[in-house]
């Protein structure tokens, strides 16, 4: 068995583990035992998975699929850091994490701009690549205003956590669901069918936004 299937190997079962923990942690009580838990867990299985996509992406070349590992990198590790980082002050990893958006969405542009002047016909996986680079210059927007405020906290803290982790889980299930819906059985393979996991995340993406925006625990300036 050559390298490649097995990083393939370690990326399916990585992903597998995520999706499992991360479906969990999105509809346990937040703070409870079993958000804690899943919650690393699908942290951890989410830096597997991102490190081996983007490892199999480089060798093929999938241009969008590097891009997407690269953004989910920064997407769990950002969210991780900003719950670990309760009292909201700023540290050195704010500024790296900007500087690393910042290239990511110089990059995207790049890749964007060049599909642009090839004058071909895109196809889908080159629309989703406009639409990440989109949210990588959403998250870049969102770090200067973090680094220039010197920190983040309370309800904006908590929101930052939520849409990266969800944003998150909801690449692991498309990526999945829709982008290899060749490997689940016939009997289930409807568009339609396959496409509820990754709706069910959007739905409960903006359920916790809009919950930590209206209740009052999020008001404070420290929320562990």
């Amino acid at each position: 068995m050559n390298i490649s299937k097995i990083i393939l190997a370690i990326h399916i079962s990585a992903g597998s583990v995520a999706i499992l923990s991360g479906m969990i942690a999105l509809f346990a009580k937040k703070g409870a035992r079993w958000h804690l838990k899943t919650g690393n867990a699908f942290f951890f299985s989410m830096l597997v998975m991102s490190v081996t996509a983007i490892f199999l992406a480089w060798y093929q070349p999938y241009r969008t699929s590097l891009y997407v590992g690269f953004l989910t990198l920064y997407l769990v590790t950002t969210a991780q850091k900003t719950l670990r980082n309760a009292g909201g002050k700023n540290t050195y990893f704010e500024s790296l994490a900007l500087v690393y958006i910042l290239g990511l969405f110089a990059a995207g542009v790049f890749f964007c701009n060049q599909l642009i002047l090839a004058g071909k016909k895109l196809g889908m996986i080159d629309y989703f690549l406009f639409f990440y680079t989109g949210m990588a210059g959403l998250g870049a927007v969102l770090d200067i205003t973090v680094v220039y405020r010197g920190g983040i906290y309370g309800r904006k803290r908590m929101a930052r956590h939520v849409w990266r982790m969800c944003f998150a889980l909801w690449i692991a299930t498309g990526s999945l669901f829709l982008g290899q819906a060749r490997v689940f059985p016939k009997i289930i393979r409807d568009p339609l069918l396959l496409a509820t996991p990754v709706l069910l995340v959007v739905v409960m993406w903006f359920f916790w936004l809009i919950k930590v925006f209206v209740t009052v625990r999020y008001r404070q300036r420290k929320v562990l």
